[in-house]
């Protein structure tokens, strides 16, 4: 319900008769997802030809203490038989102690 109120906010941006020059998305912590996920939408919807000017007039999307690398990171790691650094501090990599770096 909040992603489906920001794709209408952010759609009425860029299908605005008025055109802005540059649109820039500031978010926080999970509104960074939130964002991520819709702009992802509009590019998308870009690449159907349904929006135009998402990629040209979106110069920047600044988070803060955004999830989004973590999210990444995880993503990066699964199926590759890594663990990640919270994991391997709490003994669950199989061959490293509590105290491994």
């Amino acid at each position: 319900r909040i992603k489906t109120c920001v794709y209408k906010a952010a759609q009425a941006v860029y299908t605005s008769a008025e055109q802005y020059d540059a649109v820039i998305i500031v978010a926080h912590s999970l509104g960074s997802v939130i964002a991520y996920d819709v702009l992802n939408q509009l590019l998308c919807e870009e690449e159907l030809g349904t929006v135009a000017g998402v990629a040209a007039r979106t110069p920047l999307l600044l988070t803060f203490g955004s999830p989004l690398d973590k999210t990444a990171f995880i993503f990066s790691i699964q199926g590759t038989g890594r663990v990640g650094r919270e994991a391997q501090r709490r003994g669950h990599d199989g061959d490293r102690g509590a105290d491994a770096p």
